[in-house]
């Protein structure tokens, strides 16, 4: 009787060990997930900015096209 009552608390810890082990592992999860999404983000926040800097200076340049073609 006293060895299946070791079993049985060895067995409750070990599950107390697992339980610890899935928590740990879902907060790795959801800082991976959100260290991903800040990233995508500061990746979609320079391409706006190439974007941007893209259609100023095709601006700038039609209009130095159309101040050199002025008489």
């Amino acid at each position: 009787m006293e060895e299946l009552k070791k079993a049985l608390e060895r067995l409750s810890q070990s599950i107390k060990e697992l339980e610890d082990a899935v928590v740990f592992s879902i907060e790795q999860q959801n800082r991976h997930k959100e260290k991903i999404d800040n990233l995508q983000n500061a990746i979609q926040t320079t391409y706006n900015r190439i974007d941007k800097a893209l259609a100023d200076l095709d601006a700038e340049k039609k209009e130095d096209e159309i101040c050199l073609s002025l008489p």
